[in-house]
């Protein structure tokens, strides 16, 4: 099921969402450079591919006519409800935090520590800003809410 949106978002929206989109990404990638691109035991090598698996089929699951990496949707973009989308809200987040926390365990500092910490901050922020817009902008996005989790499966 799509269901087509328009929206054009305040200035100030996008602007703040493309600073914590920037912030978000090059926490994601500090963390890589502080541990180590994959880590060594098998059960965070496991958890990484799952991540990047997960990734990879929320990002082909997108019309790549709408896909934006801003958490506000393009005019005439649609919710997506198939592939990972149709158990899990945010899937590309969770993606992200699978191939991050192992690193972050295995390679523990506290800066790799703080940076994941502030990077799990930035992934809620960038969430609930897709959950207060998409839930305004489409009243369908309620009733997906009802059946889907929000990050992690069966839990939140």
């Amino acid at each position: 099921m799509q269901t087509s949106m328009n929206f054009n978002g305040s200035q100030t929206m996008k602007v703040l969402s493309g600073m914590l989109v920037v912030i978000q990404f090059g926490l994601f990638f500090a963390i890589l450079y502080l541990g180590a691109l994959v880590t060594t035991n098998m059960i965070g090598l496991l958890t990484q591919l799952s991540g990047l698996i997960i990734y990879i089929l929320a990002y082909i699951s997108f019309n790549q006519k709408y896909f934006s990496f801003l958490p506000l949707p393009k005019k005439g973009a649609y919710i997506i409800m198939h592939g990972p989308y149709s158990f899990l809200r945010h899937p590309m987040y969770l993606g992200m935090l699978l191939i991050t926390v192992p690193l972050t365990v295995e390679y523990f500092s506290h800066t790799i520590a703080v940076t994941q910490a502030c990077f799990i901050v930035v992934t809620a922020i960038l969430v609930y800003i897709e959950e207060y817009v998409f839930g305004n902008v489409d009243l369908n996005y309620k009733n997906y809410i009802k059946y889907t989790k929000m990050i992690l499966p069966m839990l939140f």
